[in-house]
């Protein structure tokens, strides 16, 4: 093959955002998640046939506790900042991100403490939430792809959650103590290769921004196939995701050993 042929082909790929495709699935293989890259959902809203980057998911299980996590991912290449414009959350915070976390039960014991599932999650040590974003130096007519990749990772995990775990007719009741409990968990997050900023305003009323390697993000979207209209979505650099890996991994523990 021709070099200087073949340089215009890799430069192609790694502009159009392939490249990092794969190395974000590299990524999370090599923390021990199972990868399918480019899998297809149903948008309901549309009723169309849509595509996203990766699902990965673990199944550990441990003790009385049988869980399935699924990470529904969309990968973004941006030469342009990302902004998350971040306010403190109330009180009441963490049981609407239990609620909007989409998540299932089958064979739940009495007295299982649901609240495992948030207590230690990756974002439990946030005193922020990003509400809004835009795109540093985009022209006001150019659609946001922040919200495009929101949209597209809420909604192929929704399809993911409505269409693969459990019905609620397979849900043992009442427990049976010879089976474990199990947990089907469904979460959305965006990989972005490129600069990510959180932005707020500080008791002075001034804006003050740092770049971050993640923020988790709320998403309200109204739609007829989910019970909360609120979604939760982690938006992390692809720099920061081995560190992210670690904090799921040490989520995952802290749910199946109940802690």
């Amino acid at each position: 093959m021709d070099e200087n042929f073949k340089k215009k082909i890799l430069d192609d790929i790694n502009i159009s955002g392939f490249q990092t495709e794969l190395e974000v699935a590299s990524i999370l293989k090599k923390n021990g998640w199972k990868v399918e890259p480019n899998t297809n959902y149903v948008d309901y809203d549309s009723n169309k046939s849509r595509e996203i980057d990766i699902i990965a998911y673990k199944n550990p299980s441990g003790g009385s506790i049988y869980l399935e996590l699924h990470l529904v991912v969309e990968v973004k290449k941006s030469n342009k900042p990302w902004i998350v414009f971040t306010s403190e959350f109330k009180q009441t915070f963490y049981h609407r991100y239990a609620s909007g976390l989409l998540k299932k039960f089958a064979n739940k014991k009495k007295g299982f403490k649901s609240n495992i599932l948030t207590r230690k999650s990756p974002n439990s040590s946030f005193e922020r939430i990003g509400t809004s974003y835009k795109e540093a130096f985009k022209k006001p007519n150019e659609p946001s792809k922040i919200y495009e990749a929101l949209l597209s990772a809420c909604k192929a995990s929704l399809f993911r959650f409505t269409e693969e775990a459990p019905p609620k007719e397979l849900e043992r009741d009442p427990f049976d103590p010879n089976h474990p409990v199990e947990i089907y968990i469904y979460h959305p997050i965006i990989v972005l290769e490129g600069i990510l900023i959180e932005a707020y305003l500080n008791e002075e009323g001034e804006i003050e921004i740092s770049e971050s390697d993640f923020i988790p993000v709320q998403l309200k979207y109204q739609t007829q196939k989910a019970e909360e209209n609120e979604f939760y979505c982690d938006v992390i650099s692809k720099q920061g995701l081995n560190k992210y890996c670690k904090k799921l991994d040490e989520w995952i523990r802290n749910i199946i050993n109940e802690k």
